[in-house]
């Protein structure tokens, strides 16, 4: 970041030197009121790579550094130059492809406020003008120079204008670092996703699709479903995030990842098709977008039979959304999550999740909220679609943490996740596999032999140690649930979170007496909360503990005391156990 910074400085330097020679000694004719000016082209391509800030600084020191060389520093028409770089940052920045109306419209306006309305007092106070031959003067000049900047800027955006966003930090973007990096910060919308899988050839559209949504138990749901399909016979593709330790985690085909070969082939054969939306929109998709677009190519060349795939992050804009239609949509239990990008109502988030409904499918739901359930309810009749909500379960026995429950009129189920919350997870993929006419014989064995890492799954012995997933409230809440009908008495938990979380109210659920905190940070992670900063804040809300500084020896640490251990707090956590 200091080395792009420091690039971004040379860069702006070196045009302002050239705006210096442009201006001062290639304008045309050399002096007079009446002379065009193409020293601003340096400047505008400050102002597109760098914004309003940049651009005004540039021009305001172009004009300094010209002035004091030549005719001598006017301050008046410094900062009339400073707020015409400025505006041009404002409206061209990030802009490879301006438009000619926008361009026009810009320097009509602004040449108009600049050239005339603040230049003519300067000429008049200044220069002895009268009021009539300053307007006039300047007037001419404006008349001169518009349609001269206009034409130039067009030339500039037509021609260089990607190569300005492609290389405006000083360095070429690597692509595929870029799409194999982690994105931190969710980019909602579907324009770009429908742009690039447009110019792929919409592959989306000879695939069937069975779309899982919902706040917490979507992974689950997901496994069971691939599961069941797969002991059925299908060809299932299964698209899932967040990964836990690579990128190919979230593809895969018959529980297979996708290798590095084939997703280094279909990334390439993305890349010049991502370099058009990057040139349309003014940046690149997004990593999820491209990893959506790669999982789709995959899919329909690897020719699945169903792909099971999961909702990102919402519904209405995930790029999962790019699907036009689906066999089933699917909801897991729905709840408070991601409330600065969906809402701060457990209603708005089920509203835009519930857009993933398409015409003539099948909806089939967990046991919801009764808000909730009708939102669905409401969008599947909208959309001509069968409404199935799950009935309760009811828990029998359970093998270790493995639960044996009884569900409709199947009894004495076994499932391969651990955790009180499966059973419900499992309804859900029960009634999606009736849907599909799978037999109650195919979906036992397919529930018997799901594999889902990081969800209240053990990961060594003496003493037992647990990782689950749990990350908010709701999720911290059934966590919670488990750890005490498996685990009695006192136990020690290992946590670390995002710093954009509100962890509080998790701490609260788990902090009944019988819990021993240490924290710890993710690592690797800009996102992540340092264990000493997540230490105090927790200690300030009557959470007490100590700290580590990786999971690992927070680990170390709590094994010492002989007790259970339990890790949670994200699944980005997940990776630091390897």
């Amino acid at each position: 970041m200091r080395n792009r910074r420091v690039l971004r400085l040379v860069l702006t330097a070196a045009m302002v030197a050239v705006s210096v020679v442009l201006c001062r000694y290639f304008g045309f004719p050399t002096n007079g009121v009446y002379r065009i000016e193409i020293g601003f082209l340096p400047i505008l391509a400050v102002a597109m790579m760098y914004g309003p800030v940049y651009g005004g600084v540039a021009y305001g020191l172009s004009d300094l550094v010209g002035a004091f060389v030549t005719t001598g520093v006017n301050p008046f028409i410094t900062v009339c130059k400073v707020i015409f770089g400025a505006a041009m940052g404002a409206v061209f920045y990030k802009k490879p492809k301006i438009g000619a109306a926008r361009c026009a419209l810009f320097f009509v306006i602004c040449g108009i406020t600049v050239d005339i309305v603040l230049m003519s007092p300067i000429f008049v106070y200044m220069f002895g003008y009268s009021w009539q031959s300053a307007l006039s003067a300047r007037a001419i000049g404006f008349a001169v120079n518009v349609p001269v900047r206009i034409a130039l800027t067009l030339l500039v955006s037509r021609y260089l204008g990607s190569f300005l966003m492609k290389y405006g930090d000083g360095t070429a973007v690597d692509f595929m670092a870029y799409a194999n990096s982690v994105q931190h910060t969710p980019r909602l919308g579907l324009d770009r996703m429908r742009d690039l899988c447009g110019m792929l050839g919409d592959p989306q559209n000879d695939l069937r699709f069975i779309h899982v949504a919902g706040t917490n138990g979507k992974g689950s749901i997901c496994a069971f479903c691939e599961a069941i399909l797969r002991e059925a016979g299908y060809k299932v593709g299964k698209f899932t995030s967040p990964n836990l330790i690579c990128v190919n985690e979230r593809i895969c085909v018959d529980g297979r990842d996708i290798s590095d070969a084939d997703f280094d082939d279909i990334l390439n054969r993305i890349k010049p098709y991502a370099e058009k939306c990057r040139e349309k929109h003014g940046e690149y998709p997004s990593q999820f977008e491209l990893w959506t677009a790669a999982a789709l190519v995959y899919f329909k060349r690897k020719q699945c039979d169903y792909v099971v795939w999961e909702v990102g992050m919402g519904g209405e804009f995930d790029a999962t959304n790019v699907i036009s239609d689906s066999v089933l949509a699917v909801f897991a239990h729905i709840d408070l999550d991601h409330m600065a990008y969906l809402g701060d109502t457990v209603e708005k988030i089920a509203e835009t999740k519930s857009r993933i409904i398409k015409k003539n499918s099948t909806v089939v739901s967990a046991v919801q909220y009764d808000t909730v359930a009708g939102i669905l309810r409401r969008e599947a009749e909208n959309n001509g679609c069968r409404f199935i909500q799950t009935t309760r379960t009811e828990l029998k026995s359970h093998d270790g943490i493995y639960e044996i429950f009884d569900y409709g009129d199947m009894t004495d189920i076994r499932l391969s996740l651990g955790g009180v919350y499966q059973p419900t997870n499992a309804a859900v993929a029960i009634e999606a596999a009736k849907c599909l006419g799978i037999d109650e014989v195919t979906i036992r064995k397919g529930l018997a032999s799901a594999v889902h890492r990081a969800r209240f799954e053990k990961i060594g012995c003496d003493p037992d140690v647990i990782y689950d997933g749990a990350h908010n409230p709701d999720g911290m809440r059934v966590f919670k649930a488990s750890v005490d009908r498996y685990y009695r008495g006192a136990r020690t938990v290992v946590f670390a979170c995002m710093h954009d979380k509100d962890f509080i109210p998790s701490l609260k659920t788990l902090n009944d007496g019988n819990s021993t905190f240490i924290f710890t940070t993710v690592a690797n992670n800009s996102r992540a909360m340092p264990a000493d900063e997540l230490c105090r804040i927790a200690g300030e809300n009557g959470i007490a503990g100590t700290y580590a500084n990786d999971l690992k020896s927070a680990i170390v640490a709590a094994k010492q005391n002989g007790l259970p251990v339990f890790v949670c707090g994200s699944l980005y956590l997940y990776k630091d156990l390897w």
